[in-house]
């Protein structure tokens, strides 16, 4: 059985050590099962341009807070008044922060430069997945043109959000044109607490928490 796998899945190991999911979507993207999605993720995450979308709002945030972070340091010298700001604004490098102090917190110039380098491993890594996703070497993105009114009208009396439905419906749709799959989300708001209701009601086989990949060996 292969792995459908929803935008959270795909963010989560685009981002994997600034994203809460990062652990367990490393180990869907690790494992030598193929990985499916469908076009209404790729938009998602890419745009239609294959450069927007919210892997690009992310990328973007998160170089953001490493300048900044550094800006910090430089005119400070003080780890703990960066950290305390970090948290302060829900940066998604406060752990990376929050590690470096414990190696570096007298040693300010080798923090700052090792939040330097950490920034570089950021874009540098950030890039390769990039290239790695749109390859076809990790994710085969399926196209869609049938709307299937019948199982979208089914599904939108549980499920209240359109976008939820349309990747639901891509889900579908590579099963019943292409493989056996079972959809790996991350979505415990809309998809998960109706895993059974859309098993019943779509051609899909299985639907995996992301979370559940927590104790599986990588």
């Amino acid at each position: 059985m292969d792995y459908f796998v929803d935008s959270n899945v795909i963010i989560g190991y685009y981002f994997d050590y600034t994203d809460n999911w990062g652990p367990d979507a490393l180990r869907v993207f690790n494992s030598t099962i193929q990985k499916h999605s469908g076009i209404c993720v790729k938009l998602e995450c890419f745009g239609d341009d294959n450069n927007s979308g919210k892997c690009q709002t992310i990328r973007n945030e998160i170089l953001r807070n490493f300048s900044r972070g550094i800006s910090i340091l430089v005119r400070t010298h003080s780890p703990l008044e960066l950290f305390g700001i970090a948290q302060d604004n829900h940066w998604k490098i406060v752990n990376i922060i929050q590690d470096l102090i414990i190696l570096y917190e007298n040693d300010i110039p080798t923090f700052i430069n090792e939040m330097r380098n950490a920034k570089r491993k950021f874009e540098a890594d950030t890039n390769e997945k990039h290239e790695n996703i749109h390859n076809g070497s990790t994710v085969i993105f399926h196209n869609r043109n049938e709307s299937y009114t019948s199982i979208y009208q089914v599904l939108e009396s549980r499920i209240h959000d359109p976008d939820d439905i349309e990747i639901i419906l891509d889900a579908h749709h590579v099963e019943l044109t292409t493989v056996e799959i079972s959809f790996v989300t991350g979505d415990y708001n809309h998809i998960i607490p109706h895993r059974d209701f859309i098993l019943e009601n779509t051609e899909i086989s299985q639907i995996t928490p992301l979370g559940s990949f927590a104790e599986i060996p990588g």
